[in-house]
C-alpha cells in the first residue's frame, strides 16, 4: 500500500516534531535510556529490536507469547 504524498508528509511532519521533542528534554525519557544501555550498535540491542518489529506484525497474543 502507497501513501499519498500529503498523508506521507504529515507522518513525515509528526515523526520530525517528535524527534525534535525528544532532543530537546532535559532528561532523558524511558526509550532514550533503553538505548542507552541496547544500542543498536550492539548484538543485543539489534536483537531486541528485530523482536519488537516481530511483535508489531503478530496476530493474537497467543502468537505474541510463543515468540517471546
Amino acid at each position: 500500500m502507497r501513501l499519498d504524498p500529503t498523508a506521507r508528509r504529515r507522518i513525515e511532519d509528526t515523526a520530525i516534531g517528535l524527534v525534535n521533542d525528544l532532543r530537546r528534554a532535559r532528561q532523558p525519557g524511558m526509550m532514550e535510556t533503553f538505548l542507552a544501555v541496547y544500542s543498536l550498535r550492539s548484538n543485543e540491542g539489534v536483537a531486541l529490536m528485530c523482536l519488537a518489529e516481530a511483535l508489531l506484525r503478530v496476530p493474537n497474543s497467543q502468537t505474541m507469547d510463543a515468540l517471546i
